[in-house]
């Protein structure tokens, strides 16, 4: 029999893996409004980690670079506190997570790096699908719902999203949007 406690812990999942399912969903369906501005992505990797800082004190996160780009950024900070949640919750206490954002002449790319030990290469592929869980992710909660929330943002940005294991161990996953000149204007 579960205690009331552990019911309400159950329900408040439900919930979570309803509205993270149904957000993908509206997502990939263009059921939300993107509101498209100038933004420094720097800025917004950093806000993104002071909201995820106060739970994971122990990791040592460190950010480097500048570019900006027309972006919704409530969107894009979604992704990355998704990719920096993975990263915090894949790597051990005192684990480290770089950021490095930079700009090239026709794209801009924001890579994530830790030293978590990365996945087994063949699960490379799958990484972003929905409901994917890698099978070091076991231990840790979640409904394989964060990476393809991330993919399906970068994808509304025009951009591209994928992982690799790095040499020493750890995981690096790169964010790529092309630079955009213009406006788009719908009639």
């Amino acid at each position: 029999m579960i205690c009331y406690t552990g019911r309400l812990i159950l329900i408040e999942r439900m919930e979570h893996l309803i509205s993270s399912l149904l957000r993908l969903e509206k997502l990939r369906a263009d059921a939300f409004e993107l509101h498209f501005a100038p933004h420094d992505l720097s800025a917004l990797t950093a806000q993104a980690w002071a909201e995820l800082r106060p739970l994971y004190p122990d990791k040592d996160f460190r950010l480097s670079g500048r570019a900006g780009m027309r972006c919704d950024a409530y969107w894009i900070g979604e992704a990355l506190k998704n990719i920096l949640k993975n990263s915090c919750e894949h790597t051990a206490p005192g684990g480290r997570i770089r950021v490095q954002v930079e700009a090239a002449e026709a794209s801009i790319a924001i890579t994530v790096e830790d030293n978590g030990g990365g996945i087994p290469e063949e699960e490379l592929p799958r990484l972003f699908q929905r409901f994917y869980r890698s099978s070091r992710a076991a231990a840790h909660g979640g409904a394989g719902l964060g990476l393809a929330i991330t993919r399906a943002i970068v994808e509304k940005h025009h951009g591209t999203v994928y992982a690799e294991n790095t040499p020493q161990g750890g995981l690096r996953i790169t964010l790529c949007f092309p630079v955009l000149e213009g406006v788009l204007a719908v009639d």
